[in-house]
C-alpha cells in the first residue's frame, strides 16, 4: 500500500510537471508578434554655382586710407578718406551664388574669416575681412529646391596702396541642417 502512494505521488508529480511544460509551451506559442515598417529617404546633395563676382570696384585711398565695403544687397561704402569712383568700367557688386537642392531643408553657411587679395603682377596685398551673408548664418530652399546667397565684405585700404587690380577667391560652404 505505502509503494501505491508512492507510485500514485509520483504520476501525480509527474503530471503537474508535465501541465506546468504544457502551459509554458501554449503560452509562448500563443504570444504577440508585431511587424515593423523601415523607411529611409536619400536627399538630393546640394549644388551651388557663382552667379556673380564680388567686386569693389575702383576707388581713390586718399591721404589716410580707410575701408571700403559692399554689403550682401550690393551697397558699396567708405570710411576714411577712400573716394569711390562710380565709373562703370569699374562696377561693384556683392557675390551671388544660386543654390539647388532639397526642397523646404535648411542650411547652414560657412564663409572665411579673412581671404588676402593680390596685385596682378606684384606682391601687394590687401586683406578682405568681415565677409557677410544674406541670408546670414542659416537659410532655406525653397519649396521648389532653389535658393541664392549674396556674399559681401570689407576691405582695409592704406593710404599708400600700390595701383592695379588686386584679385583673390573664397569658398561658401553650405550643409544641409
Amino acid at each position: 500500500m505505502k509503494m501505491r502512494r508512492m507510485l500514485i505521488r509520483l504520476i501525480a508529480n509527474l503530471m503537474s510537471i508535465a501541465l506546468i511544460c504544457a502551459a509554458r509551451i501554449a503560452s509562448a506559442q500563443n504570444g504577440a508578434s508585431k511587424t515593423a515598417s523601415i523607411t529611409t529617404t536619400i536627399i538630393q546633395g546640394m549644388s551651388v554655382t557663382n552667379t556673380s563676382s564680388l567686386r569693389f570696384g575702383a576707388m581713390i585711398p586718399g591721404s589716410l586710407g580707410g575701408t571700403a565695403t559692399v554689403s550682401p544687397n550690393g551697397i558699396r561704402t567708405a570710411t576714411g578718406t577712400i573716394t569711390l569712383l562710380t565709373a562703370s568700367a569699374y562696377p561693384a557688386s556683392a557675390a551671388s551664388f544660386s543654390l539647388i537642392g532639397a526642397p523646404n531643408l535648411g542650411y547652414t553657411i560657412t564663409l572665411p574669416t579673412s581671404v588676402t587679395l593680390t596685385l596682378q603682377g606684384g606682391s601687394n596685398t590687401i586683406l578682405l575681412t568681415a565677409l557677410t551673408s544674406s541670408p546670414a548664418a542659416t537659410g532655406s530652399l525653397s519649396s521648389t529646391g532653389t535658393g541664392t546667397l549674396t556674399v559681401g565684405g570689407t576691405i582695409a585700404v592704406s593710404s599708400s596702396q600700390a595701383a592695379g587690380v588686386y584679385s583673390g577667391t573664397f569658398t561658401v560652404t553650405l550643409s544641409y541642417q
